[in-house]
């Protein structure tokens, strides 16, 4: 293999790993985010359930007020009925007074029914709550992992820069290295294995001459189609 072709894959090795844990460090925000905005969703879903357990209080409470005033009605009427002259206006006030106790008692069958589904509302939310107290905890655990893991990938390409500098150095030949990190910049590899012909960057045939010269340790070549440094 040409000396350059074996000291370029050194630092292409290093390469592939520093943008693999660059990627890493790069996705794990987005990571926190979702988690974050599935915690919210939760959260979203604790403050749905509080609020349609509030409407359904503040509707017994009317309904409660209502009652109450019909009450207060049905005792005026009946303060009403000592002062009639004739049993047609008693009989009269009594027929206003049951047709409002009837009302009433409409009122107090809506009240009840509220009051059932008040009881549930409150079971959706006490579920709610504890979905959501097991979701901070998985979140808060995620993102700490997370956490741990961009400090790892931070860590690691520090480190695996500092590895590739020095497999940079030993390139004797700065212009292939040039052309080499050129071609790295647009490609997932620069420099590929050429197997019985075909470059196995693109998948293409090579010319015969180009496979043969890729098999010369004083030549170095490049795919005829896709540019990538080849070997053998």
């Amino acid at each position: 293999m040409n000396r350059t072709i074996e000291t370029l894959l050194a630092v292409q090795d290093y390469d592939s790993k520093i943008r693999q844990a660059e990627k890493e460090m790069r996705d794990i925000p987005a990571r926190k985010e979702a988690q974050v905005a599935r915690l919210n969703g939760h959260k979203a879903d604790v403050e749905q359930a509080q609020e349609k357990l509030k409407a359904e209080q503040a509707g017994i409470k009317n309904l409660e007020l209502e009652i109450a005033a019909k009450k207060e009605a049905i005792v005026k009427l009946r303060t009403q009925q000592f002062s009639l002259k004739t049993n047609q206006e008693f009989r009269a006030m009594d027929e206003e007074i049951a047709g409002v106790e009837k009302h009433i008692a409409e009122i107090e069958d809506r009240e009840l029914a509220a009051m059932g589904r008040m009881e549930l509302l409150k079971s959706d939310l006490r579920t709610t709550e504890d979905a959501l107290k097991d979701e901070e905890k998985t979140v808060q655990a995620d993102v700490a992992t997370l956490d741990e893991r961009l400090k790892s990938a931070t860590a690691t390409v520090e480190a695996l820069r500092q590895e590739r500098e020095k497999a940079a150095a030993a390139v004797e030949d700065k212009d292939w290295l040039a052309r080499y990190v050129r071609i790295f910049e647009r490609r997932d590899y620069a420099i590929v294995p050429l197997r019985e012909g075909v470059c196995t960057g693109c998948q293409m045939q090579v010319p015969p001459q180009t496979a043969q010269d890729a098999r010369k340790s004083d030549k170095i070549v490049a795919c005829d189609h896709c540019g990538r440094l080849l070997h053998c």
